[in-house]
């Protein structure tokens, strides 16, 4: 199914006279703008915002809407729910303004889509959400939105 969208996507970017290499422009140019977003509640400052890799289960006083999705998918993954966790990481990255929240959002999805497989061909004794919590670790140890707790 994944091969068929991206055959649908490449279709329609030729078809409408534009490259990949144009469309892969557009992440690069939002990544410039995105630092100076501002959100409907205050401008954000991609630069001070910190959140927890691995945040508590108990949701926080005036919890954000974002922060409210790493939460849920970090929780629902440790409790080997791997498909809500990438459901919820698929929000945060929907709902990301700054590239290193959407970096951090796709990190999430890669590491529970890859512990899901371990999972699926192995077992609960290939004991996946330990692979994720460090795969998880792994991808966004450069991240400087990131914060081990």
């Amino acid at each position: 199914m994944q091969k068929a969208a991206c055959a649908l996507i490449v279709s329609a970017l030729i078809g409408c006279g534009q490259s990949l290499d144009n469309h892969r422009e557009a992440p690069t140019q939002f990544a410039k703008s995105s630092k100076n977003a501002v959100s409907a509640e205050s401008p954000v400052d991609c630069d001070q915002i910190k959140r927890p890799l691995n945040p508590s289960e108990k949701p926080p006083r005036g919890e954000k809407e974002l922060d409210k999705h790493f939460r849920l998918a970090f929780y629902y993954e440790s409790a080997g729910n791997f498909d809500s966790a990438i459901e919820h990481y698929r929000a945060a990255e929907n709902l990301a303004i700054c590239d290193c929240d959407r970096a951090h959002a796709l990190a999430g999805i890669t590491a529970a889509t890859e512990a899901k497989e371990i999972f699926q061909q192995e077992g609960i004794n290939a004991k996946p959400t330990q692979y994720f919590w460090g795969r998880l670790q792994d991808l966004t140890q450069d991240l400087p939105c990131v914060d081990v707790q």
